[in-house]
């Protein structure tokens, strides 16, 4: 979601990307009952019951209380929302935390990673950019990972990466960390990008770019498909635990890479990812892996109510 935009005006998004994926389901051939099926039906994992968690756009799994996950809002409220909130099945809150020294210009997701001393730490990334076209540089915050079950009420970052983007402008709602050499990833969401493919579809090509301190360098790009505009753009990822994968997930579908040992996010994005499609949400802007990988957790920021996570077991 873009940064200053009005409560009236998320409702309207979220409304609209609602009925563009209400139509998708609807216009969506069937699949074929021969081909076998890489995910299973998506389940409620946890209805949540977070009162000041109005705009979910980031899951990451704990490191340190495996079935926690850790989420956070998205543009800032009145006054700005700098807080972490941590979760479990039961959809209650297991710890809220202030992230101090850290400024929440349009939070759009966050991920688990190795920290200083290869320690359990978290990943924020201040990357949205939807509507003002005035952020560069960008900012990701990396902290130590807090132990929910006795949580402090602050946290500092550690370090952070301040970055800048050669040729311009442009929103990221995507940020992934490699579980094991810390790499950190953003990927592209361009409405611009979106183009008509025939009669029958829409595609939009997406640029993933490395994140390293003042710079961010291309890495690559890859295509997403669908048959609303709104099904097409990016909002969230993650990578697997093991490091062998990672998924990018769009309004409407999940996009899941391989990543073979030493090789390159470069080549693995040169091979088609696997395409799954996603429950519909009202406005779905974040998925994580669990930490066993076997399955994806989703969720959406909350319109009409809406406070569903979802589970979706993959077929390994």
């Amino acid at each position: 979601m873009s940064a200053g935009e009005s409560a009236s005006g998320r409702t309207a998004t979220a409304l609209t990307v609602g009925l563009a994926l209400a139509i998708l389901l609807l216009l969506a051939p069937p699949r074929s009952k021969s081909a076998p099926a890489s995910t299973a039906p998506p389940r409620v994992f946890a209805t949540l019951n977070i009162p000041a968690l109005s705009e979910a756009s980031g899951l990451a799994p704990s490191w340190l209380r495996p079935g926690v996950y850790w989420t956070h809002n998205d543009s800032p409220n009145k006054p700005p929302e700098n807080f972490l909130y941590a979760f479990d099945k039961t959809g209650k809150l297991k710890a809220r935390v202030r992230v101090t020294g850290a400024v929440n210009h349009d939070w759009e997701d966050i991920s688990s990673g190795p920290g200083a001393g290869g320690n359990p730490a978290l990943y924020v990334g201040d990357i949205g950019d939807g509507a003002n076209r005035t952020r560069n540089p960008y900012t990701i915050y990396r902290l130590p990972e807090p132990d929910a079950e006795r949580a402090p009420a602050a946290v500092r970052p550690d370090k952070t990466w301040t970055f800048t983007l050669p040729g311009g402008i442009r929103d990221f709602e995507t940020l992934m960390v490699h579980p094991q050499s810390g790499r950190l990833y953003v990927v592209t969401k361009e409405k611009g990008r979106v183009r008509r493919r025939g009669d029958q579809d829409y595609e939009a090509t997406n640029e993933v770019y490395e994140i390293k301190p003042g710079k961010a360098t291309r890495v690559g790009q890859f295509t997403t498909r669908s048959v609303v505009t709104l099904g097409c753009l990016t909002t969230g990822g993650d990578f697997r635990r093991d490091g062998r994968a990672f998924v990018i997930r769009t309004y409407a579908d999940a996009y899941e890479f391989t990543l073979r040992p030493g090789e390159t996010m470069a080549a693995a994005l040169e091979r088609p990812p696997k395409k799954h499609p996603l429950p519909l949400e009202p406005q779905g802007e974040a998925i994580c892996y669990r930490l066993d990988g076997k399955a994806w957790l989703t969720c959406s920021e909350r319109v009409f109510g809406w406070n569903s996570v979802y589970k979706i077991p993959l077929g390994r």
